[in-house]
């Protein structure tokens, strides 16, 4: 009785097997199909190491190089960038380009805020001052002449054009690379120490006492020895004593670095002999220099190839330690490394390098200073070196540039090595870190009735689908062996989705 009615439920159930079984069968393919996406999508995102998933901008040209980041106080952080654009019936110029990132709203469209009178313009700093004035400098010419620019704006309006001063020339004959750092006194007073060779080949300081309306003539600060080499990677911090610190190379007509050079000054104007932290004679040589303060002690950092190198003052500059080498499994000269201090009082780095292996690992690496020591490098981005000469998947991440955002968020910008290869734009990626968020204060709203923008750009840059989609980047997560894993469940959802389909054709086939 109990077998005859078990019978008969089943073959009613049999019944409908035609329809039923391929429907759990592919219910159980979809759900082995989600599982594995999670399980992609969990390495593609970073979820273990706390950074979201590295995307394009949106709206930068593929060739744009990393921005200059600005946070304010306001949970945004403001970025500036050179870009060429196309103007109504013109050749494609080279303008200043400005967008701004929240972490609740992404990015902005980027708009071009500034040309040059002559030629083309390369941005060379960006400064946001106390009173929520933005003052920029760029070099406006090319390799056969130019100078140094200078204009400002208040800063709630640097996404209009029309807001930004006309740029004036602060220093003639600048050098080329270019290069510019703005500085602040406590009272408004604005410094710009330049590349440049009005007088020799060099560097310059120029000065304004009323906030940029005018400016006194330059003065020399150092003289290269000879014509030949140039002088790049130029960056100026103030620490909390009041004095300034100024770092930069030098390199030959082949981008070989030949020295590094630190001056120091209480007042922008005067400036200390400078002291040569590091030189070579051969191969890549010294490159990338990069100064921060750090509970009290000045940090030099460089890249004398193929390791990076530290060495540390804690006498506002005036000894320095002998240099110490950072990171013993990395190696590789990946442009800028960028220092970020968050608000639990961490110091962090932030460096593009790779591990030697077979193959090599690439990545962009974040080290913390904890007890006087760097902790061992984590990958925001790792993976094989990809070089692509035609599509978009080059993969070697370059020039580091990152900010903390209201002390509790991180924001890290890189682009790949630019070597001979398909540019394909400026990578980010943020991590919401533990931390107290510090006060928000909104910009404030600045009245400067003085401007006058006689030159209006209106013209937008390419947008994203004219240049490269914002799109993560989805393969160069994890090491080779985990790459091949994930190959393997890709294959394996492959066959069960194949069984699947076969087994359906089968059963209509009985029917």
């Amino acid at each position: 009785m109990i077998k005859n009615l078990f019978l008969k439920k089943k073959d009613k159930f049999d019944s409908q097997n035609g329809i039923r079984r391929p429907f759990y069968f592919l219910s159980l393919v979809l759900l082995l199909v989600s599982f594995n996406r999670t399980i992609l999508r969990q390495g593609v995102s970073f979820q273990d190491s706390g950074w979201s998933t590295p995307q394009t901008i949106p709206g930068y040209a593929p060739d744009t190089w990393p921005p200059i980041l600005i946070p304010d106080s306001n949970r945004t952080v403001h970025a500036f960038s050179t870009q060429w654009i196309s103007l109504p019936g013109e050749d494609s110029i080279r303008a200043i380009v400005y967008n701004k990132w929240s972490l609740e709203n992404g990015w902005s469209n980027p708009v071009d805020i500034a040309m040059s009178p002559l030629r083309e313009a390369r941005l060379t700093d960006a400064y946001l001052d106390k009173d929520g004035i933005f003052h920029l400098t760029f070099f406006g010419g090319d390799n056969t002449g130019a100078d140094i620019y200078y204009t400002k704006a208040p800063a709630a309006d640097a996404a209009d054009s029309r807001s930004w001063s006309t740029p004036v020339i602060i220093g003639e004959n600048a050098g080329d690379p270019e290069g510019s750092a703005i500085m602040e006194d406590d009272d408004g007073t604005i410094h710009v120490l330049f590349n440049g060779r009005q007088q020799g080949n060099g560097l310059y300081v120029v000065t304004s006492k009323d906030g940029g309306e005018s400016w006194l003539n330059p003065t020399p600060m150092f003289f290269a020895q000879t014509d030949e080499p140039n002088i790049s990677r130029l960056h100026v911090i103030k620490g909390k004593s009041g004095w300034y610190h100024a770092i930069w190379g030098v390199y030959n007509a082949q981008g070989q670095g030949r020295g590094i050079y630190y001056a120091r000054s209480n007042n922008g104007v005067d400036w200390s002999e400078p002291v040569l932290l590091a030189d070579s004679s051969d191969g890549l040589g010294t490159q990338t220099p990069a100064i921060f303060e750090y509970n009290d002690s000045l940090f030099v950092i460089y890249n004398p190839t193929p390791k990076i190198m530290m060495r540390r003052s804690t006498d506002d500059g005036l000894t320095w330690s002998d240099p110490t080498m950072l990171f013993a499994r990395h190696v590789g000269v990946n442009g800028s490394i960028s220092s970020v201090v968050d608000g639990n009082d961490e110091l962090h780095l932030f460096f593009g390098q790779r591990i030697s292996g077979s193959p090599d690992i690439h990545g962009m690496w974040q080290s913390i200073y904890k007890n006087d020591r760097w902790t061992e490098p984590t990958a925001i981005v790792k993976g094989p070196r990809v070089w692509d000469l035609e599509g978009l998947t080059s993969f070697d991440p370059y020039e580091a540039h990152a900010v903390a955002s209201q002390g509790d968020v991180i924001l890290v910008t890189w682009i790949t090595d630019p070597g001979e290869r398909k540019n394909n734009g400026v990578f980010y990626s943020f991590a919401t870190l533990n931390a107290t968020e510090s006060p928000v204060v909104p910009l404030p709203t600045v009245s400067i009735p003085n401007f006058t923008n006689t030159v209006t750009l209106t013209t937008p840059v390419p947008t994203a689908a004219e240049t490269i989609i914002s799109t993560p980047m989805a393969i160069f997560d994890q090491d080779p062996q985990d790459q091949r894993s994930r190959n393997w469940i890709l294959i394996g959802v492959f066959m069960v989705g194949a069984l699947g389909l076969g087994y359906i054709l089968f059963l209509r086939g009985r029917g």
